[in-house]
């Protein structure tokens, strides 16, 4: 269950590690990975920005938290990839995940600890970002192995959900302000119906 050797791995030869696992893919184990980081990363956050009664509470919120976001991406992603032409089973989406997310998870935890520390906050900053792009790039590695996708949809298939979340919070922002103007119109240019 803990593959500590392929975690290790994984960020110097994805391609290996990934062809490996995907025989071994479990959604249960992949799972309890990311609940454990999860946790871990919120208790931090928690003892790092404020003290052990409220690293607790996070760590009790990350329980709770992580392996919900975590079904509730890689379903989203899911999705996609099979709209896009995929033909892989979530199994091994969310296992291989979770494989590449416990190196960058830990890795994330540590940068967390030295946040606090003057000049090194700011490189840690840029390793973040870093780490960040790195993680992208091996779940473009993961949805072209497990759904057989070219490149160019799996960057797409991660794309795709924060362009129809910025254009669905256009649309929000849109009716809501003309809703807004409706009833406020009026009162604000002065033409208000007399009593």
């Amino acid at each position: 269950m803990w593959e500590i050797e392929a975690w290790k791995s994984v960020l110097q030869e994805p391609d290996r590690v990934f062809a490996e696992q995907k025989a071994k893919a479990s959604t249960k184990v992949a799972l309890v990975w990311v609940t454990l980081v999860g946790v871990i990363s919120y208790a931090t956050t928690g003892l790092v920005n404020t003290d052990l009664s409220m690293a607790l509470w996070l760590a009790a919120f990350g329980l709770v938290f992580a392996p919900i976001m975590f079904l509730v991406s890689n379903g989203m992603i899911y999705i996609f990839a099979k709209l896009l032409g995929g033909s892989g089973a979530f199994r091994e989406q969310a296992y291989l995940t979770a494989v590449a997310a416990m190196p960058t998870g830990f890795i994330s935890i540590l940068l967390t600890l030295f946040s606090k520390v003057p000049v090194v906050n700011i490189v840690g900053l840029l390793a973040l970002f870093g780490l960040v792009c790195y993680a992208v790039y091996l779940q473009v590695k993961i949805l072209k192995l497990v759904h057989g996708l070219s490149t160019g949809r799996a960057v797409l298939v991660l794309v795709l959900p924060g362009i129809l979340l910025v254009i669905l919070l256009g649309l929000l922002f849109v009716v809501f302000a003309g809703a807004a103007y409706a009833m406020m119109g009026p009162a604000l240019s002065g033409t208000l119906p007399e009593a």
